[in-house]
């Protein structure tokens, strides 16, 4: 499996909690789950191939901070790396 970082809505947060709950299972199986089956519809409704139908579910998603790559661990951690901003000495 690859780690990745999800940005949801509230209440596309609390249905995904809601429906892990009721099922049993842990957030991150009910998202990997809802996924998968959204991925398989669009690719039955007639996408050219998964990869076509994952482009189009990333196109449906929210925008993340503009900065999120200059401010990855503020956003992670909670404040800023000991090594923002120094270059590498190697």
């Amino acid at each position: 499996m690859i780690r990745t970082q999800v940005y949801f809505n509230e209440s596309d947060y609390q249905l995904i909690q809601a429906l892990a709950v009721q099922s049993g299972i842990k957030k991150a199986v009910m998202v990997r789950k809802v996924v998968s089956e959204g991925i398989k519809q669009m690719v039955k409704k007639g996408k050219l191939s998964a990869g076509d139908a994952l482009l189009d579910l990333a196109k449906m998603a929210e925008p993340g901070p503009k900065d999120l790559s200059e401010n990855i661990d503020e956003y992670l951690y909670g404040g800023k790396s000991e090594y923002a901003g120094k270059k590498n000495s190697s």
